[in-house]
C-alpha cells in the first residue's frame, strides 16, 4: 500500500486545526479578559462541527497509509 507524508492528510490537518480552535476556546473561557459573546462561541462551535466533519470524511476517503 503506498504511504504519505503526516501534511498529506486531510484527517491530520482538520485534528490539528480543531484541536487548536477548541483550545483557543478553553482558554478564552478561563480568562476573564477573554471572555467571548455568545454569538462568537456559536461560530466557534460551528468552526469545530465543520472541521469534525471533514476529518470524519478525510478518514472514510483515505486511500492511503502515513508513513513515519
Amino acid at each position: 500500500m503506498p504511504t504519505k507524508h503526516w501534511y498529506q492528510s486531510k484527517t491530520v490537518w482538520a485534528t490539528g486545526i480543531t484541536t487548536v480552535v477548541a483550545m483557543y476556546e478553553v482558554v478564552s473561557l478561563n480568562l476573564p479578559s477573554f471572555h467571548l459573546p455568545s454569538i462568537q462561541t456559536g461560530v466557534l462551535a460551528m468552526i469545530l462541527a465543520v472541521l469534525g466533519s471533514f476529518g470524519l470524511y478525510g478518514r472514510i476517503s483515505a486511500t492511503t497509509k502515513i508513513g513515519l
